[in-house]
């Protein structure tokens, strides 16, 4: 009987199915990724007593790198940790094959890393306790199940084999089992701490200073995240004490896994399923308004039912089934659209915005997901069903009743149908400041100058690998692929340094002026490059010269300072000329000789000019030489064509040497925006999908007291009513109603606006331009809404009504 009586009104069956489906398949495929990535556990033994602790510098504790001897402290120091394993995700480490060399993802763990996870290998073993004793002693390592495939061929007596990374040989001791990818959920090789050396050189690990690691620790079950942070400032502390020179305002920063891993993209996630869950309660408002406009043209339909022998609750149950039914119907199509809006999804979500682990799909939990958002719909829906049993519906039998019997009065009562209506206009507003914060903030951040000019750049990193190249080799292997690589067809120029504008790995330490005092503990950025550096990426250098190949290894240490620094502590004018040293060696100072442009190597928020800054000092590469190494060609063509040249032409200087990274500089320049642009894009559609159905609703509320008030607009203009004052009365009682939706929604949109606050840049979570621009452009959209069934109110013929009447 149900599906009989929603078949003879097709066209609002089909409407309601429609916007059911729509709030029903969006809000089901953002839970998909909320789920994944929020909601399930990671895949890990009881994951949420595993921890991340980062370094951290500042009395602010900026999350930085730690120390090998810092994070040893931390082990041997800490009582809140039932395990801590020193953790580096390296950039990889360089595997050599037959074929070629490949650079692979790779942890560098504790032995405890695997148990503190509670995750055993396929086969073999994990690393022992002896082998973390000494370093540089077991060249042992474990391998991901996807690489003992992939390069072993799946052999089973792959343990015992040797495997050349970074030109040394290790033995393959265990398999890890599929699926396992470490907590950075990409790694492919595991090497023991006391491996270290394979990246990063003895001296390094032996030195307060230089800090690239973390940890990973497991919580005591008998205590909580506070706890643990508490301890580790203990230790801190104790850390401070004890070594004054490396470890002044040094903290350790302890943050559950996920939300290391997920960054500030938890808080995008989070923001978008709001905005999905706002497009879905307005998607069911206006089925449910839709819903009592049927509801009230019923009547005296129902009315008659009752008057012949049916009683309240058979007409209450066929309504009630109605509106079931026609939820189901709208949850089915949702479920099945909720595929492909989750394609959809995937396919705009730029790269790394979501770890490794995050594999969204519609799944049982996420049917589960649509069919309580079913349940929801159908719950509103049963609200006009309720209403029209109530009612007295005894005048309705008699000729002629009104159905609306307050007439254009009704427009701006808080009615059920009104009230649904404001509803809308007010969840709608919500989401168009969401979306119209997250785009103002893309607008400043796009019209932030990087410093560099990244057209037609191509950028990739390789490493040379510790050991293999001592100090004095390293500046000529470097100047030998600055010359394989110019002479590449379509390479126009070539900068190589340590570093890359924006690419992280940048190097920092503190500052000291030429007589070994500290300014205040200012910390800089070092960047080591070749000449060329600042040419091939359009960095301008204001003042002085740029460093060039008569700077020699043996030659007077120089330096060419941003421009923030020279104006921070001397002055542009007299900057040319001034000494300081880039770390408390005996080694001589540099001297500045030029001063460029102001580059964005961090991010695109950092205010490079405040007091407390931390400038960019770029060194000459044969004088500070790196092992870690970044590279951008400026090509005439396509940069994607240039990558296999520029793998060749590395084996040809050096087989074991690799490239990986690889991307051409405007990807890696919007990638400092995806997460702005992803949330601007989804909350703009999802603005839009619910100020359209605002419109729909405000339209038909409207439409249908107009309707049933035309015996009511026709006495009026028969009396002598003037048209313009009908479409006056018409507008001012439909916009009385917008407006108090109005007013609902700014306030909604003033409290919830601050989740955004991270997310935001250059624009306040109250930014008056967005909370006045918006409300206007709703205004005006409602307002076009409102005037159509006010015209068409005003252009009837008052003797033909009162005559049909």
């Amino acid at each position: 009987m149900a599906r009989r009586a929603l078949g003879r009104s097709p066209g609002f069956t089909i409407a309601a199915v429609l916007t059911l489906a729509l709030g029903v398949g969006a809000s089901t495929a953002i839970f998909t990724v909320v789920d994944a990535a929020l909601l399930r556990a990671l895949p890990f033994r009881t994951p949420r007593q595993i921890a991340f602790v980062s370094g951290a510098a500042t009395p602010q504790r900026d999350i930085r790198a730690a120390s090998f001897l810092e994070v040893g402290d931390w082990i041997a120091r800490t009582r809140a940790f039932d395990a801590l394993s020193l953790y580096d995700r390296t950039g990889g480490v360089a595997a050599a094959w037959s074929d070629e060399a490949e650079q692979l993802p790779t942890e560098i763990v504790s032995a405890n890393y695997f148990d503190l996870l509670g995750v055993r290998p396929e086969r073999g073993r994990t690393f022992l306790r002896s082998e973390d004793e000494v370093l540089d002693r077991d060249a042992v390592a474990v391998i991901s199940h996807d690489l003992w495939q992939s390069r072993f061929g799946g052999d089973p007596q792959v343990v015992g084999r040797e495997l050349m990374l970074n030109r040394r040989r290790f033995q393959v001791v265990g398999v890890m089992p599929e699926g396992f990818h470490g907590v950075a959920f990409d790694a492919q090789l595991w090497l023991p701490a006391a491996m270290a050396t394979t990246v990063l050189p003895p001296s390094v690990l032996a030195d307060r200073s230089n800090r690239s690691l973390a940890a990973i620790g497991r919580l005591r079950a008998d205590v909580d995240l506070a706890t643990v942070q508490a301890d580790m400032d203990r230790v801190a502390r104790q850390l401070q004490a004890e070594y004054p020179e490396s470890n002044r305002d040094r903290w350790a920063v302890v943050q559950p896994l996920r939300e290391a891993t997920l960054g500030d993209s938890e808080r995008l996630l989070r923001a978008v399923f709001g905005g999905a869950l706002l497009l879905l309660l307005v998607a069911c408002a206006n089925v449910t308004a839709l819903q009592l406009v049927r509801a009230t043209g019923r009547e005296r339909e129902v009315a008659i039912y009752r008057a012949l022998g049916a009683g309240s609750a058979r007409v209450l149950r066929h309504q009630l089934a109605e509106a079931a039914l026609l939820a189901l119907l709208g949850g089915a199509v949702g479920a099945i659209a909720a595929r492909g809006f989750l394609a959809l999804l995937l396919a705009a979500l730029p790269a790394d915005v979501l770890p490794g682990y995050v594999h969204p799909t519609v799944d049982a939990r996420a049917l589960f997901f649509a069919l309580a958002a079913t349940l929801v719909a159908a719950g509103l829906g049963a609200l006009p069903a309720l209403r029209g049993v109530r009612a007295d519906l005894s005048g309705k039998l008699r000729r002629g009743a009104p159905s609306a019997a307050g007439g254009l009065g009704d427009l701006a009562r808080p009615r059920p149908q009104q009230l649904l209506v404001m509803a809308e206009v007010a969840l709608s507003l919500v989401l168009l400041i969401s979306a119209g914060l997250l785009g103002r903030t893309l607008v400043r951040l796009t019209q932030v100058a990087p410093g560099f000019a990244p057209d037609r750049q191509l950028a990739f990193s390789f490493k040379l690998p510790t050991g293999a190249y001592e100090r004095e080799l390293r500046a000529p292997t470097a100047a030998r692929l600055v010359d394989a690589l110019a002479a590449l067809p379509g390479v126009e120029s070539v900068a190589m340094g340590s570093d890359l504008p924006l690419r992280g790995s940048q190097s920092a330490g503190f500052l000291f002026l030429a007589d070994g005092s500290t300014p205040d503990g200012v910390r800089f950025y070092r960047h080591r490059v070749m000449p060329g550096y600042f040419a091939s990426l359009g960095v301008p250098i204001l003042r002085g010269r740029a460093l060039g190949a008569g700077d020699r290894e043996d030659g007077a240490p120089v330096a060419v300072i941003s421009r923030s620094m020279a104006r921070r502590f001397w002055g542009e004018e007299r900057a040319i000329g001034q000494r300081f040293r880039v770390d408390d060696t005996e080694r001589p100072p540099v001297q500045v000789v030029g001063i460029a442009g102001d580059v964005r190597f961090r991010d695109l928020t950092t205010d490079l000019g405040a007091a407390a800054s931390e400038p960019d000092v770029y060194l000459h590469y044969a004088q500070f030489t790196d092992d870690d190494m970044a590279v951008a060609l400026r090509v005439a063509g396509d940069p994607d064509t240039v990558a296999p040249l520029a793998r060749a032409a590395f084996a040809k200087v050096d087989p074991n040497l690799a490239i990986y990274q690889v991307a051409t500089l405007p990807e890696v320049l919007a990638s400092q925006t995806a997460l702005q642009r992803l949330g601007t894009a989804l909350l703009a559609a999802f603005a839009a999908a619910a100020l359209l159905l605002a419109a729909i609703g405000v339209y038909g509320v409207i439409a249908y007291v107009v309707g049933k008030s035309r015996r009511e607009i026709a006495l009026r203009m028969a009396l002598g009513g003037a048209r313009r004052t009908i479409v006056a009365l018409v507008v001012r009682q439909g916009m009385t109603l917008v407006g108090l939706g109005v007013v609902a929604g700014l306030l909604g949109a003033g409290l919830l606006s601050r989740a955004l606050a991270g997310l935001l840049f250059g624009v306040a979570a109250t930014d008056p331009l967005t909370f006045v621009a918006v409300p206007l452009v709703l205004l005006t959209i409602a307002l076009a809404a409102t005037l159509v069934p006010a015209w068409r109110a005003a252009a009837l013929e008052p003797q033909a009504v009162l005559r049909g009447d």
